[in-house]
């Protein structure tokens, strides 16, 4: 192994002892042992198994069995979505992702060029969207 890959190495031992690495580690086991969420889930893919069904039959045959499961998949969706448990997840999940996006920023920055003691991520947006390109 060589120096850089030990230190890549070493950056990712780094990043999993954050508080946001652990925080959405707890949260994906919060929502593997909370029971009433996993059968929502269950529900859910059975919903979207048996909308897929109708969709693949026809459209026009199946319109309003189509429109009902539509109606019945956004509910369920919705009803996910409010878990104490996945708001947890998908915040501790937000975080990590703001953190990933600051790391790949900074080391992008670096290899652009930029001094990396110095490298402001802060000042990018962290999308490469519609930028001309760093500094």
């Amino acid at each position: 192994m060589n120096e850089l890959e030990k230190k890549v190495r070493d950056l990712g031992t780094a990043i999993q002892a954050t508080p946001e690495y652990t925080a959405l580690k707890e949260a994906k086991e919060a929502n593997d042992n909370d029971t009433e969420l996993q059968d929502k889930i269950g529900a859910f893919n059975l919903i979207k198994l048996e909308l897929d069904r109708l969709l693949s039959e026809g459209r026009e045959q199946n319109k309003d069995a189509i429109s009902a499961k539509n109606a019945e998949l956004r509910e369920t969706y919705a009803e996910l979505m409010e878990s104490p448990s996945m708001k947890a997840y998908n915040q501790a999940s937000v975080s990590l992702n703001e953190l990933s996006s600051m790391v790949i920023g900074i080391l992008r920055m670096c290899i652009n060029g930029e001094d990396p003691d110095t490298a402001d991520f802060a000042s990018c947006g962290g999308s490469c969207d519609s930028c001309s390109g760093c500094h």
